[in-house]
């Protein structure tokens, strides 16, 4: 009889503790604190500049579609050097922009973004012109193809061939300050002159500048071919952009690679902010040049 009632016992505990398992913790989510979000992306290949100024939303609770802009802030930018400032105009909600003209972007120069809001609070931020990147100084050190092979997982579509290569870049930046990333695409020939077009990737995009060589970008990849265009191939035309930029243009765009990646196991996403305490948001800037490069074995 006792260890009958010792089973009931152990049995009616296992089963207090399974069902304990099964509820859900009630626990409040930690207290929203509304802040600005700024957004300003400088170029001098544009003759003006323009921002966005919006309050951020709570990431728990219920969500609302429309946003709160903020149309009411005084947003000025002073360059540095010169000391010269000049205010932002309010045109639609939440977004200010000024004409190019009493401020220049000059290459190396600091600016300084400041936003006052109506209560009185106050938020900052720098960011530095980048030197615009100059065509010659673009380099394509080698181009080798690989020997194709055929892929035959095209099922009922029959086989492909495949075309590894490997290409690598350089770019004298000369300036450890400031980052450079080429956006490229490719033109693979046959010998009858027929083209197929090549994305250029890189396992990372955007690198720093060096200031005794230059900097390397290497691609090793593959593209298809078939479908009536045969090889062999050479890679030999280059089209697209070589973009500069500074620190806090280099970590947005960063941020907005990592945010399209569908990786389960990430990390998430820490937003880029390079205002001053109390804000989120970026201010910097970037240049670009677009061309066609030529690679002379």
């Amino acid at each position: 009889m006792k260890k009958h009632a010792f089973v009931i016992i152990v049995a009616v505990i296992s089963s207090s503790l399974f069902i304990s398992c099964e509820q859900d913790a009630l626990v409040d989510p930690p207290p929203f604190e509304k802040k600005p979000a700024i957004m300003c992306l400088m170029t001098p290949q544009s003759d003006v500049i323009e921002a966005s100024l919006v309050y951020t939303k709570p990431y728990y609770g219920l969500q609302k579609d429309e946003m709160e802009y903020i149309s009411d802030a005084l947003v000025t930018i002073t360059e540095e050097s010169s000391g010269i400032t000049d205010t932002m105009n309010n045109y639609a909600p939440g977004m200010y922009s000024m004409s190019v003209g009493r401020i220049t972007l000059k290459v190396k120069n600091w600016y300084k973004m400041r936003v006052v809001l109506p209560n009185g609070k106050e938020f900052s931020a720098r960011s530095r012109v980048p030197p615009k990147a100059m065509v010659e100084d673009f380099k394509i050190a080698s181009v080798k193809m690989g020997k194709p092979y055929e892929d035959l997982s095209g099922g009922g579509w029959g086989s492909y061939t495949v075309n590894p290569f490997a290409i690598e870049f350089l770019y004298d930046l000369g300036d450890p300050d400031f980052y450079v990333s080429p956006q490229l695409e490719g033109k693979a020939k046959n010998a009858m002159g027929e083209e197929i077009e090549v994305r250029i990737s890189f396992a990372d995009e955007i690198l720093p500048g060096e200031s005794n060589k230059p900097t390397s970008f290497f691609t090793q990849s593959e593209f298809y071919s078939g479908f009536g265009i045969e090889g062999p191939f050479k890679i030999n035309t280059f089209f697209g952009a070589i973009y500069t930029m500074d620190e806090a243009y280099r970590n947005y765009y960063r941020m907005q690679m990592l945010q399209f990646e569908d990786d389960p196991f990430s990390e998430p996403v820490l937003f880029s902010n390079n205002f001053s305490d109390g804000a989120l948001g970026v201010f910097g800037c970037y240049d670009f040049v677009q061309s066609t490069f030529e690679y002379t074995p």
